[in-house]
């Protein structure tokens, strides 16, 4: 109905085009002003002490997930883990059956809310692990379930969702992790050195 709405209304493709980067720019301001510091320090803590991380994601969280985990595996000494990359929920259920207590699933569902992301938390949840959410409002299924929930509004006239702010939460975790690895500068310069060769200068 809403994408009805905004389509039937009058206006250019640039108008359409420009309304839809004031949305994301809309959801990403009001991320910033929602955060509170302990949520945000206990994520990256939990980040930082779990020996493995799982993530899980998919339909349009799944890029972001995918994102999340190229980030954290050159940051963190954990094995990070996008349990439902690329394959069945079988495969998903497996990884997420060897998870422990002193584990971290990083769960990110924004509407329409996957039911298979809140079936694989609450699984890990179950075996004991530590959960962190992204998602967008705390009316999210995955909210009361985390231990920690960093949240992204989502909005958009014309689309089902948003994942620019969820991406920036993402982007901002990897972030804060590089700060606080105490070889941090070592490790990018050594990853940078080491990949020289596939840049165009």
């Amino acid at each position: 109905d809403s994408f009805a709405g905004a389509r039937s209304a009058a206006g250019s493709t640039f108008a359409t085009f420009t309304a839809a980067l004031a949305d994301q720019n809309a959801n990403l301001q009001e991320a910033r002003d929602g955060l509170d510091e302990a949520s945000v320090t206990k994520a990256v803590e939990l980040l930082l002490k779990a020996p493995r991380v799982f993530i899980a994601a998919s339909g349009a969280s799944h890029h972001v997930a995918s994102f999340l985990e190229d980030g954290l595996a050159l940051y963190l000494d954990a094995d990070v883990i996008f349990a439902s990359s690329r394959t069945g929920p079988e495969r998903a259920i497996r990884h997420m059956m060897s998870a422990r207590p002193d584990d971290l699933v990083v769960a990110i569902s924004v509407p329409r809310y996957s039911r298979a992301t809140l079936d694989l938390a609450t699984f890990a949840k179950k075996r004991g692990a530590s959960l962190l959410a992204l998602t967008d409002s705390p009316t999210s299924p995955l909210a009361p379930a985390a231990d920690v929930t960093l949240f992204a509004p989502a909005r958009s006239r014309l689309l089902p969702n948003s994942p620019t702010a969820v991406f920036a939460l993402a982007d901002a975790l990897i972030a804060a992790v590089a700060r606080e690895r105490p070889d941090a500068v070592e490790a990018l310069k050594e990853l940078s050195e080491s990949l020289l060769w596939t840049f165009h200068q």
